[in-house]
């Protein structure tokens, strides 16, 4: 009983003290909690910390951490786990990061699943679905932001002032801005960027990603051997201007391709594709479609059946439709984009295996 002597007042009092007691209690465990995770955080960035779990062997924990990053199915995140400890992987948290010991890891990988008689394909497929996706992840964390961080060798495309693309690479980059080498056909072009103008640039990522951006022209120069170089400023802000579905191969193999006809629903499939075979030269090739260069100007729309031949591969075939048709710049030829609409499961693992270098 309190002063007022009513026994209701005391133990509403006595629940109020209660529960500031809990409250102080589980304000002091939060802060404890925050405290621990702060000081985890600034753990696991020394360099001390670094040291010692990167070059350790790849534990499971690691590999649920990294699977939701990359936004890995469960089947993916047992293959990697897996393919890891089977290997004998350092920490894959790491790893992935590196290129070149990712490809050796993978590739130890692919040649025990290929060596097997039939090749599981479905789990071929599952195999390389997780490569893309560790290198998609990589891609994300160092997205290019600014021309500063262009490396030598980096493919570019120049757009001249017909709006043109034109192939070329980064040379030598430089506080100053980055030398671009320029292709000859667009040196001896009238179109070609001028000194202080203005002009596009794209620029793929590994994975297909096309950045894009605003760039001036500075000068041109002349090495001795009579290259051009033009050195272009730099941009500090880029922009995603594509992402591809797949990683794709540059080829410039001679390929051949048959018109494919509308059939009946009575006609068979194979009946549909015309015995003519016409002949081009495969640009570009993916799991999803390809880019063939040949005379024929194709209307968009039409399906047709490529037979093509990938380095370390017999010829394969796949069937697609032209999705664009684009006059090449010498006005003789046509670029045809094609988009793959049956192409059979091994024959896309092939193509990955070849885009990798696994074969």
């Amino acid at each position: 009983m309190n002063a007022t002597g009513s026994p209701i007042e005391a133990r509403l009092n006595s629940f109020v003290y209660v529960f500031i007691l809990i409250f102080f209690i589980a304000a002091a465990v939060l802060g404890l909690v925050l405290f621990a995770i702060q000081k985890f955080k600034s753990l696991t960035k020394s360099k001390k910390w670094i040291e010692a779990n990167k070059n350790r062997e790849t534990r499971r924990s690691d590999v649920r951490l990294l699977a939701l990053e990359a936004g890995l199915a469960s089947e993916e995140k047992m293959m990697l786990y897996r393919i890891c400890r089977h290997h004998h992987a350092r920490n894959i948290q790491f790893l992935y990061r590196s290129e070149t010991e990712l490809n050796r890891l993978f590739k130890a990988e692919f040649q025990l699943m290929n060596s097997q008689s039939p090749r599981n394909e479905e789990k071929t497929a599952a195999f390389f679905s997780l490569r893309y996706k560790l290198e998609k992840l990589y891609d994300r964390k160092h997205a290019i932001i600014s021309t500063r961080s262009l490396r030598n060798g980096q493919p570019v495309a120049v757009v001249d002032e017909k709006r043109t693309p034109w192939n070329a690479v980064v040379r030598k980059n430089t506080p100053d801005g980055f030398y671009i080498e320029i292709p000859q056909k667009l040196a001896s072009s009238p179109s070609r960027p001028k000194p202080l103008s203005r002009f596009l640039v794209t620029l793929p990522s590994q994975t297909g990603i096309l950045y894009q951006c605003i760039v001036r022209a500075v000068r041109y120069e002349t090495e001795p051997s009579g290259k051009l170089y033009l050195l272009a400023a730099h941009a500090l802000t880029l922009k995603i201007f594509q992402k591809r579905m797949a990683k794709r191969k540059d080829i410039n193999n001679e390929c051949f391709f048959s018109a494919v006809k509308a059939a009946g629903q009575d006609a068979g499939k194979n009946n549909a594709i015309q015995q003519k075979r016409h002949s081009g030269k495969l640009i570009d090739i993916s799991a999803t479609g390809c880019k063939i260069s040949c005379a024929l100007p194709i209307v968009k729309g039409q399906s047709i059946r490529v037979f093509f031949v990938v380095p370390g591969l017999e010829e394969n075939e796949a069937q697609g439709t032209i999705i664009r048709t684009k006059k090449n710049l010498d006005e003789t030829e046509f670029m045809l984009y094609i988009q793959f609409t049956d192409i059979d499961i091994a024959v896309k693992n092939d193509i990955y295996a070849a885009i990798y270098g696994y074969l």
